[in-house]
């Protein structure tokens, strides 16, 4: 966010919000004993890259922000907070090349500095696994070969070590000037030399002195070395120097490289602020220049000299509505009286329409009345909107009621006539009828009981 003030009674529209969306926190220590942790949020995108600080704790409009390394920049990170400020086109006016320079400047340095330290951390690390597997390596060498334990911890000849226990003793021998004995026939795993008139061997690596040698065969092919003050000698029992093709290979640690430089992709291109609020602010610290010379063309132009064509426009200050007041004004000079009449003409046939329309309503509404009286409540009644249908129905219905009526007229007469008729007639008498005597159809059979013993 970009600030005017920091007044404690202000509006959140006084802030102009330059960039919302996500970041990357970027958590690093001044030194390696400090303590105190230094936070820099990083944003970047093809049009908006900045680097910015976190500092102390502060409040825009009562709402918790923090501070940046510039005095009118802020970071709001609260999530609740952040409908409040209203992402909306910046003003030309509040925007600020220091600021944009500045945050270049702080987006180079983070982006160098998170590189050093990945690279710093990189080697360190290398470093410590490194130096782990030496003495790991070590450490288990004490436990077969005191002599190569010897070796790797002094980091060459002239040490020995002596296990006592759980604990390795690392002795540093004195060094003393030895001669080789050339007077052996056979071939030794040590090299044969003579201290002080006495004849001894010196032990591989380590180059301590022993009394006895351990024998081995002798052999062209794979002859036994040594190396004495910087040149390989071998013992094959002769003493000679070792061939080009026979000398032992040097081996070196193989590091692979794993540390890769990140170069800011979008430096050029982006900022603080996007592309289009910097063309902005140059189109306008380049206004005063231009005005004057587009005056100039404008006025040679209508001087009739030849101008190029440096597109120029002159719409804005010819309006629509000019332009219509010029049209009617031409149209009313050329047509005169012919538009006045039309104009007439079109009234009437609005108020002729417009009497049809309520007409038209009358009559749907009276139709639809009289079906309704006739008819009752059925699809008939749609018909009121057509008057020829109304008339119809109308009259299909008075047909049917005019012939109901003439069939209606002869059936009356002769009801009343049967009427009369039977009105005169005596009512009939009624004679009783005996009544009918049962008789049985079956012969009445006489059943005689008898008692039994059984």
């Amino acid at each position: 966010m970009d600030a005017f003030n920091k007044q404690t009674n202000c509006d959140t529209n006084d802030y102009d919000t330059l960039y919302e969306g996500p970041a990357t926190l970027i958590t690093s220590k001044k030194s390696l004993n400090s303590t105190t942790e230094i936070q820099t949020f990083l944003v970047e995108s093809d049009k908006i890259t900045f680097a910015l600080q976190k500092l102390n704790s502060d409040y825009a409009c009562h709402i918790p922000v923090f501070q940046t390394e510039h005095p009118r920049l802020f970071i709001l990170v609260d999530q609740e907070n952040i409908p409040f400020f209203h992402t909306k086109p910046i003003s030309t006016y509040n925007t600020d090349l220091m600021a944009y320079i500045n945050t270049k400047f702080v987006y180079i340095q983070n982006i160098l500095k998170a590189s050093i330290t990945s690279m710093y951390i990189d080697l360190v690390t290398k470093q410590c696994n490194l130096e782990r597997q030496i003495l790991m390596h070590k450490l288990s060498l004490a436990s077969y070969s005191l002599s190569e334990f010897a070796y790797s911890m002094g980091e060459g000849p002239g040490y020995t070590a002596l296990k006592s226990g759980e604990i390795v003793y690392l002795l540093k021998c004195k060094p003393v000037d030895v001669e080789l004995d050339r007077s052996h026939n056979t071939c030794f795993q040590e090299l044969p030399v003579l201290y002080n008139k006495q004849r001894l061997f010196m032990a591989p690596k380590t180059h301590t002195l022993q009394k006895y040698g351990t024998e081995i065969d002798c052999t062209i092919i794979l002859p036994t070395g040594y190396l004495m003050e910087g040149e390989w000698i071998s013992m094959s029992p002769n003493y000679n120097e070792l061939g080009s093709g026979k000398i032992p290979q040097l081996l070196k640690p193989q590091t692979t490289w794993t540390w890769s430089y990140r170069n800011p992709e979008h430096l050029m291109n982006a900022g603080l602020y996007s592309s289009d609020m910097i063309n902005a602010l140059q189109k306008h610290l380049l206004f005063p220049q231009e005005v004057d010379a587009a005056q100039s063309n404008i006025a040679r132009q209508t001087m009739g000299y030849n101008t190029l064509d440096q597109g120029l426009k002159l719409k804005p200050y010819i309006d629509g509505e000019l332009i219509s007041h010029l049209v009617d004004e031409k149209l009313n000079k050329m047509w005169g009286w012919f538009v006045g009449f039309g104009n007439f003409i079109s009234g009437l046939l609005g108020i002729f329409t417009a009497w049809k329309i309520l007409m038209i309503c009358l009559n749907t509404t009276i139709n639809m009345s009289i079906l309704y009286q006739t008819f009752g409540c059925s699809f008939k009644v749609l018909a009121g909107v057509f008057a020829s249908m109304t008339h119809y129905f109308m009259h299909k219905s008075h047909s049917k009621q005019k012939s109901y009526t003439q069939s209606e007229e002869p059936t009356n007469e002769q009801n009343t006539y049967l009427l009369n008729t039977i009105t005169e007639q005596p009512a009939p008498r009624i004679v009783p009828q005996p009544t009918p005597q049962i008789r049985q159809v079956y012969p009445s059979i006489n059943i005689e009981t008898s008692n039994r013993t059984l």
